[in-house]
């Protein structure tokens, strides 16, 4: 079993606990998910398993999708609904326009700062151990990017938006950010992720359609759709199993698609994905050297049996 379950994460779980869960029902010992989403949150939690989890560096998944609702004037030590209320404070007369106006200026590239309660480390200590003794340390800022940020319901106290943003971005933070914009502060209520890259919620299985084997693995070819590929035979594939110098006098009769420099290529052997190769060199420069220079550099091996 070599793909991707999308799980529909519940709430009041880690995705540890998630991923644990998943290895068992499936009797499998090798599996990671791509990005972790907070307990309290739901949604949207890729899992690879067996050889898709040499993968997980290469997955389309720089934007992600999330639907959440922050709760106006209250603030809390972790930015959401979990932790210890900091500041309580009574949400004044706020107009729908001054609401959109807010979260159109979110929008673009903006600098971030991580929460105390995350999982970065700071001098080789995670945020989130200081932040339960106590400690708050200085984070320097981070930029993200905001694609799209609209608004869905408002029923004061409550904001509920949707947003599409860079891999990276803490939407507790952002939730912080526009609740205190807005002149009331703010945490992070609920918060759904929708998508992650080509990982979306339509696609996803909970853990009892898991456990009655009612869900579709996401192929590793389908995984590696958007890289530009080389069909090879068995003898190239047995040259690139055994780690040999990938010279170019192995590809002259292959079809091969035009390079930049340090392009990531996956080669296939009929329908089955075997590797993911790195060009070492663009198709200009490739074109001009002899046949006996090394022009592929191997990154994954995938072995299926």
């Amino acid at each position: 079993m070599n793909g991707v379950i999308v799980v529909d994460k519940p709430k009041g779980i880690t995705s540890n606990k998630i991923l644990g869960r998943v290895k068992k029902i499936l009797n499998i010992k090798k599996a990671g998910h791509t990005g972790t989403l907070d307990p309290f949150a739901t949604g949207v939690l890729p899992i690879c398993l067996n050889e898709a989890t040499k993968l997980i560096p290469y997955l389309n998944e720089e934007y992600k999708e999330y639907i959440g609702i922050i709760n106006l004037g209250i603030e809390t030590d972790t930015l959401d609904e979990t932790g210890n209320i900091l500041k309580n404070k009574t949400v004044g007369k706020i107009e729908e326009s001054d609401i959109l106006t807010c979260l159109y200026s979110f929008k673009g590239s903006i600098s971030q700062i991580p929460p105390m309660y995350s999982a970065l480390k700071v001098k080789g200590v995670r945020l989130y151990n200081m932040a339960r003794k106590g400690e708050v340390v200085e984070r320097k800022p981070r930029e993200i990017f905001i694609d799209k940020i609209e608004l869905l319901s408002f029923k004061s106290p409550y904001i509920e938006f949707y947003v599409r943003c860079s891999k990276g971005t803490y939407v507790r933070s952002l939730a912080n950010d526009i609740g205190n914009k807005l002149g009331f502060g703010g945490c992070l209520k609920e918060l759904k992720r929708v998508s992650s890259g080509q990982f979306r919620i339509d696609n996803s299985f909970n853990l009892s359609e898991i456990e009655e084997n009612s869900f579709k693995l996401t192929s590793i070819n389908e995984l590696l759709k958007d890289y530009s590929n080389i069909n090879v035979d068995d003898e190239l594939e047995k040259i690139i199993r055994n780690g040999k110098k990938l010279i170019k006098k192995y590809f002259v009769n292959l079809e091969v698609p035009y390079l930049r420099a340090k392009e990531k290529v996956v080669i296939n052997n009929g329908n089955q994905t075997i590797a993911i190769l790195e060009s070492l060199k663009s198709t200009v420069e490739i074109n001009k050297i002899n046949n006996n220079e090394t022009i592929f550099k191997v990154l994954r091996v995938l072995n299926y049996s």
